[in-house]
């Protein structure tokens, strides 16, 4: 009485500074994909390659001392990421790997209708700045911000649109504790 268990695996191992990631074989050349630590975020052209729960992939089979466009897959980004670039453009000499790193804020996608103290828009083109985390973004017509990556924590933002004392202000906002039922959340604050 005896049995028989036999195992195959194939592919590639990437091992990098920041962790060990495997992929399909590499060929002569590839790419690191580092998205930040955004998981799932799929590579156009290259079916089957996503960025793991770490958020690297490895894209093979580049073309050696020729431009490679490295582009994400946006149609498929999962809710909670957004990307400050989309297309990376590399070019890998014969046995090399390169590096693409595509800067992702990962969190909720937020649209905040802010307003003065008075209750009217903020002025069209103002900067709002968080200093915690150094996100910047530009108040749309009717007040209306763009905000991606935020936490659930309460978040403090400064919007400026001139430099004088009266030309800003402070306002605060926090996501709610429920799970969203919707891609991009929708609130309302007053700036003061």
């Amino acid at each position: 009485d005896s049995s028989q268990y036999n195992y195959g695996v194939t592919g590639g191992v990437v091992i990098h500074p920041h962790g060990v990631t495997l992929s399909q074989y590499l060929g002569n050349a590839f790419a690191l994909i580092d998205a930040n630590g955004a998981s799932g975020v799929r590579i156009q052209n290259y079916p089957g390659i996503a960025t793991d729960p770490f958020g690297y992939a490895v894209v093979p089979y580049l073309t050696t001392y020729q431009e490679n466009r490295l582009s994400v897959d946006t149609t498929q980004l999962p809710d909670n990421v957004d990307l400050e670039q989309t297309t990376q453009f590399v070019v890998p000499n014969r046995g090399a790997m390169v590096a693409a790193r595509f800067n992702a804020n990962i969190g909720y996608r937020v649209l905040v209708t802010v307003s003065d103290r008075n209750g009217k828009p903020l002025p069209f083109g103002a900067l709002a700045s968080n200093d915690d985390t150094g996100q910047q973004s530009i108040v749309d017509e009717g007040g209306i911000l763009y905000l991606s990556g935020i936490s659930s924590k309460s978040q403090s933002w400064t919007v400026r649109w001139g430099n004088q004392a009266d030309q800003q202000c402070q306002f605060a906002f926090s996501t709610p504790d429920s799970e969203p039922t919707t891609s991009v959340l929708q609130g309302t604050a007053q700036c003061h």
